[in-house]
């Protein structure tokens, strides 16, 4: 937090989760069906979705690569990520298991990313500008719409 700072932080993290977001959406898919089927369990997604956010993290970011083909990464998820997890009991991951399924994740899909010619360019605002829009449809106390008399009149 100190080296990067606090904003630098959350734009990463909207940048990652926004690309997830626009991959699935874009090809009319669902993350818990496409990645672990529609017989599992809603329980077991957050885990995958940790490892499959940590990968894209990690190469994006920090490694700062673009994805070079959408179609045959998003089926490389499908067929591969809940393969390439380590299980284990109980309510808790261990660090030393998400550690080693994000590392597997990101050998199995490094072949659809290269190596990006500039530093990644942050959209994350769009998910800021998306939250404020629907903040905004709420009744705010600190807004007054006024309709008819002197309203009207300014628009003359």
């Amino acid at each position: 937090m100190q080296t990067n700072g606090a904003d630098k932080i959350v734009n990463n993290y909207l940048f990652v989760y926004e690309m997830i977001q626009k991959l699935f959406d874009a090809n009319n898919l669902n993350f818990r069906s496409h990645i672990l089927g529609n017989a599992s369990s809603s329980q077991e997604c957050p885990r995958y979705y940790q490892a499959v956010f940590l990968a894209l993290y990690e190469l994006i970011i920090n490694e700062n690569m673009q994805l070079d083909d959408e179609q045959k990464f998003i089926a490389q998820l499908g067929d591969s990520v809940q393969r390439s997890m380590v299980q284990t009991e109980g309510g808790r991951w261990a660090a030393s298991a998400r550690q080693k399924s994000v590392e597997d994740l990101c050998a199995l899909i490094r072949r659809y990313f290269k190596e990006s010619e500039n530093k990644f360019i942050n959209h994350a605002w769009q998910t800021l500008i998306r939250t404020l829009l629907n903040n905004s449809r709420t009744e705010q106390p600190n807004y007054d719409f006024k309709q008819g008399g002197d309203a009207a009149n300014l628009l003359i």
